[in-house]
């Protein structure tokens, strides 16, 4: 689990330059980073780079980034055009109540608009704590992990082994705290897996060692 939070990502260097600014201004420790190899800092700000650069931050400081960040489109137009212009009181809730899901001009507009029309914050407390309740219950692995993980065990065990421990124990972080990244069922399968992926690392090495 990284110790740092992606606050934005972006391939213009303009936007680039406008995130770093504000959060040095507002005095966020923040790093960039480019999801390129051999991604150069010292080319951004030549007009759009090709590879994603991104703006971290660490996770202490998360709110304090996206407030500056807020702040700093808080007075900005929301163009004609934008999709918050057309969406319904549900839609505005389900953004504050997942806010880092969205990109912070996002949200800023999406609190005005719910002030406008009188959406009560109670309700994006309640929503906030529905979102948080299932997330707190994980997700299924994926087909494909479960597959990878039973045939790594057979073959002798080590990457079932990770794979496993990965299921069973992986943890995502949020604001309000942690959670397991995969619901029960799919935990207890990562243990079983795991055992399993020991199991079949020591016959592998009992039948290496009797040849």
């Amino acid at each position: 689990m990284s110790d740092s939070f992606e606050l934005v990502r972006t391939k213009s260097g303009d936007e680039l330059a406008a995130v770093v600014e504000t959060l040095t201004t507002a005095g966020v420790p923040h790093r960039v980073a480019g999801t390129r190899a051999g991604f150069d800092i010292t080319e951004v700000g030549r007009g759009d780079y090709p590879a994603d650069m991104l703006v971290m931050v660490p996770w202490t400081e998360v709110k304090a980034a996206r407030a500056a960040l807020e702040a700093s489109f808080a007075e900005t137009e929301l163009p004609g055009d934008h999709f918050l212009r057309s969406s319904t009181d549900e839609e505005l809730l389900e953004i504050l109540a997942a806010p880092l899901e969205w990109d912070p001009f996002v949200v800023v507009h999406a609190r005005r608009l719910a002030a406008e029309r009188g959406i009560q914050p109670a309700a994006t407390e309640a929503k906030a704590a529905e979102v948080m309740e299932v997330l707190s219950l994980g997700k299924p692995a994926a087909r494909w992990q479960v597959i990878l993980g039973w045939v790594s065990v057979l073959l002798g065990g080590l990457v079932g082994i990770l794979i496993g421990a990965s299921l069973a124990f992986s943890k995502e972080r949020h604001p309000a705290g942690e959670h397991y990244t995969y619901d029960a069922r799919t935990r207890q399968l990562g243990e079983w897996m795991m055992w399993c992926g020991v199991g079949m690392l020591v016959v592998w090495r009992f039948l290496v060692m009797t040849k």
